[in-house]
């Protein structure tokens, strides 16, 4: 399972592209602007980097810059409207190993992910466990693995929501993505409070090496304690 970082301060481009991404097998952590990519890039490990040039809080090329400084070998593609040859070559001179200009279709986007990814020394980390604060969530067997030895079974519904949450950490994953990703229900149809029960069982089974913090009525952020 290949875990990608997708960049992108449009919501409904990265919704989108980010299902299509994981209906065909890949893990997509999602940031909508730079703050929540360099959390989840210190925080997650990644086969491959998503950037959109165009971002709320900077730009996708000094992002490009910080990212390399923080891990060099995680190949980058850059996602921009911006089709002038001189944001291409920018892209690439600051170290992008492709460039795919907007509006783009999957078909192409997967082959450049794909062909990236064949000459990355990175093509071979699979990743099976997203760490956590003195644990981690095993992907294969889907449970909850402490330092200490001690394991916490999950139910799928547990593992499906504890995923996607961790997926986007410090971002706020709304109910109606909830319903969508997890419960795959139309969220205009139902009004339940399952998703509730269903945070409050994974927060006791985390103990204290991540935190689910709601916002009400709204959904739900994941994040990391700070390491003493």
């Amino acid at each position: 399972m290949y875990r990608i970082l997708y960049i992108e301060d449009s919501e409904n481009i990265r919704r989108s592209t980010s299902a299509r991404l994981r209906q065909l097998g890949y893990e997509i952590a999602e940031a909508a602007n730079a703050a929540e990519a360099r959390y989840a890039f210190k925080h997650e490990p990644f086969v491959l980097a998503l950037v959109d040039v165009l971002l709320p809080d900077g730009n996708g090329f000094d992002l490009l810059r910080e990212l390399r400084e923080m891990r060099s070998e995680v190949p980058v593609i850059m996602l921009t409207a911006l089709d002038a040859v001189d944001a291409r070559v920018r892209g690439l001179k600051a170290g992008a190993d492709d460039y795919l200009c907007k509006p783009f279709s999957m078909q192409e986007l997967i082959a450049r992910m794909e062909a990236v990814l064949r000459r990355s020394p990175m093509r071979h980390l699979v990743i099976n466990k997203i760490q956590l604060h003195g644990a981690y969530l095993d992907i294969q067997g889907r449970f909850l693995a402490f330092e200490d030895g001690s394991e916490e079974v999950l139910t799928a519904r547990e593992y499906y929501l504890l995923r996607r949450l961790a997926e986007t950490p410090g971002r706020l994953v709304t109910r109606e993505e909830i319903l969508s990703s997890v419960w795959q229900v139309d969220p205009r149809l139902v009004d339940t409070n399952s998703i509730g029960m269903t945070v409050s069982r994974l927060r006791k089974k985390l103990r204290d090496t991540a935190e689910i913090s709601s916002s009400r009525g709204n959904g739900y952020v994941f994040s990391l304690p700070e390491k003493s």
